[in-house]
């Protein structure tokens, strides 16, 4: 939903600006009544400029050349753990690493690291962009093998995703599939530590709202899919991902509703209708989603009660 500001009101680049003059975005065809149409995308490019002041980055590696930008999203309290430094020198790819620092959530702390590496390193921008979480493990040569994944493909192929594992309070697998956007409008089957291509993300932006806080990262390859992109997968190639009891993959089910609800309004809905050739199919593809989903979702909540009972007894 667009944001309408009132003349005078901050937008795009100028703090202060006289719309129809001094702003380059005030098109004469969205003006309408002394208002300008500002995209939310926009707006918030604008707000995380001033967030930059409140963060802080540390440069922890930085190699001649890099092929890829490696951003660590940190909360003030945390720290990269011995287990992810080690694991990233298994590869040769050259990189230049840095962590961002902040209160905010993880997108947003990754968003405003990519910003700030922009901002002032523009002519020395790496080709691709991953987000490495402070408990990942790597498997040795992941980097190298995503890198090569994304060797001569096509533009609308804006990413490679891997195959994870979760261990800890939570243990799972997750194979690195084929793109299926229909699965993807179902749920996200795709790690946020993905490469991506860095141009893609400084044109499409980050999703960063604190309303999908759990599902951002879904959110995000949503958005992309929606502006014409895609994701492959690098199947020779995983990572580990260290589980803790107040992590929040393993929120509970009602919270993961309603954020998932936020996602498919915003994200999974406008892909459905331009997918589909009337507005009857529309709508009958949108109920085919939500029932699979609550199919699924209710397989799982038994899943969870058993297992509580069972850790409850043991």
């Amino acid at each position: 939903m667009p944001i309408v500001l009132e003349a005078g009101e901050m937008c795009r680049e100028k703090e202060y600006c006289d719309f129809t003059k001094d702003c380059p975005g005030a098109d004469a065809s969205i003006i309408r009544s002394d208002k300008f149409i500002c995209d939310i995308d926009e707006l918030e490019r604008i707000q995380n400029k001033m967030k930059i002041k409140n963060q802080t980055f540390e440069i922890i590696r930085k190699d001649f050349a890099p092929q890829v930008l490696i951003i660590t999203p940190l909360l003030p309290e945390h720290k990269i753990s011995r287990e992810t430094k080690t694991s990233l020198k298994r590869n040769s790819t050259k990189i230049v690493w840095i962590t961002s620092k902040g209160q905010y959530n993880t997108a947003m702390n990754t968003q405003l690291g990519f910003d700030w590496w922009c901002m002032n390193n523009y002519n020395n921008i790496p080709k691709y962009f991953i987000k490495i979480d402070n408990d990942v493990v790597l498997g040795r040569y992941m980097l190298d093998r995503m890198v090569e994944s994304m060797r001569k493909r096509p533009s609308h192929v804006a990413y490679t995703y891997c195959n994870f594992e979760f261990k800890g309070s939570m243990n799972r697998v997750f194979k690195a599939d084929n793109f299926d956007i229909k699965r993807l409008l179902m749920h996200n089957y795709i790690s946020s530590n993905s490469l991506f291509r860095s141009d893609v993300v400084e044109k499409v932006g980050m999703v960063t709202n604190d309303s999908m806080k759990r599902l951002l990262d879904w959110a995000f390859l949503l958005k992309l899919y929606y502006n014409g992109y895609i994701g492959v997968p690098c199947k020779n190639a995983s990572f580990v991902a260290l589980s803790k009891e107040k992590d929040i993959s393993n929120n509970d089910l009602e919270d993961y509703k309603a954020k998932r609800s936020l996602v498919m309004e915003k994200y999974g809905e406008p892909i459905i209708d331009r997918m589909s050739h009337n507005e009857e199919e529309a709508r009958l593809e949108k109920k085919k989603v939500y029932e699979s989903y609550k199919k699924g979702s209710t397989l799982w909540q038994d899943k969870q009660v058993r297992l509580n009972k069972k850790l409850k007894t043991t």
